[in-house]
């Protein structure tokens, strides 16, 4: 009886147990269930939210940009208006200043015709503060202070316009005037040059070319003369712009020829016997000068009124440094005078043994 009691003990106990565990699973799995469902609720209470704040954030989005739509149509309503404003006015300033000017060069007209040409540089001037860039103007007012000897004024203005338009002949035309008469020949050669490049018949081609022969036959002058001085420093502005000539230090880069900025003219003939400035240095004996006008490549077959070329009147002469100087310049050692003497024949009848 006590083992069987035992054993019905242990059997009510192992039911007991079972029963308690299959309880504990049934309340894991209900609760499971009920948080499964919590969290289903909360994702759909999250999705719900997203979706608002979504729907949320479009609609200020387009209210944000229908707003910006209308700001940007008033700005550039409020720009074009104002661009409309801004360039009547400037049409009405124009217009104003237009009629000013007018009435400033009509003045100052009447006054260059009353012989009051300093009141009408004053009033070319004044016309001048309201367009400062016109070149009409300042040709002007330029050439009504040439009248005034105000050369530098002159030249100021030319330059300008010159600035302004480059192709006008007339900036350069005045430029050359005002240079002549403050005796810069050179320069004055260039600027009438320059003029020529771009004036027409119609435009007084001639009366430029007459003021470019005026101041050529100046230039001309000033290189005989540097030439019977000997003065290096006035050749080498003449020949070369100021520079070096070549085989000095610093000029080995230019050629035998005159600068782009020289404005003599090589072969230019003086009026009595027809001398080249080489044949002039050549007859004075000034080596010195023969040379830099050789390299400068002037011509030394170029002959004068007797036919005659520079080694024959060097030959003539017995000059040996310049005999030898045109020799190796290339001087036609068989040229011919009008009565048939060469340099060799020159020599010899003058008994310059050393050169035969």
């Amino acid at each position: 009886l006590d083992a069987q009691r035992s054993e019905l003990e242990a059997c009510a106990a192992a039911a007991a147990q079972e029963a308690a565990g299959a309880a504990a699973q049934e309340a894991q799995r209900v609760a499971a269930g009920e948080l499964a469902a919590r969290e289903a609720q909360l994702e759909l209470v999250r999705a719900a939210a997203l979706d608002a704040a979504t729907a949320a954030h479009e609609s200020e989005v387009a209210a944000l940009e229908v707003a910006l739509a209308g700001a940007a149509a008033e700005d550039k309503a409020e720009a074009l208006a104002a661009a409309k404003l801004a360039r009547e006015a400037r049409k009405a300033d124009g217009a104003a200043s237009g009629r000013a000017v007018a009435e400033l060069v009509r003045r100052a007209e009447d006054s260059v015709a009353g012989g009051k040409l300093m009141d009408a540089v004053q009033l070319y001037t004044e016309a001048l503060a309201h367009e400062p860039q016109n070149v009409g103007l300042l040709s002007a007012r330029g050439s009504v202070c040439a009248r005034l000897s105000l050369f530098k004024a002159t030249l100021h203005d030319g330059e300008l316009i010159v600035q302004l338009l480059p192709d006008w002949h007339q900036g350069h035309a005045l430029c050359g005037m005002a240079l002549f008469c403050m005796r810069q020949h050179a320069p004055a050669v260039r600027a009438y040059r320059k003029a020529l490049e771009y004036a027409s018949a119609a435009q007084g081609r001639a009366g430029l070319e007459e003021a470019l022969g005026q101041a050529q036959a100046k230039v001309d002058e000033e290189l005989r003369q540097a030439v019977l001085k000997e003065d290096r420093n006035e050749l080498k502005r003449l020949l070369f712009g100021g520079g070096p000539a070549p085989g000095e230090k610093g000029g080995e880069a230019l050629a035998a020829k005159t600068s782009p900025h020289s404005a003599v003219s090589l072969e230019a003939r003086e009026a009595q016997h027809g001398f080249t400035a080489l044949a002039l240095a050549v007859a004075a004996g000034k080596a010195e000068s023969v040379r830099m006008l050789l390299s400068a490549g002037a011509d030394p077959d170029a002959k004068d009124k007797f036919g005659k070329t520079a080694l024959i009147w060097a030959a003539s002469m017995g000059n040996e440094p310049i005999a030898t100087l045109l020799w190796k310049a290339g001087a036609d050692l068989r040229a011919q005078d009008a009565i048939g003497w060469d340099p060799l024949f020159a020599a010899c009848h003058a008994g310059h043994t050393r050169l035969v």
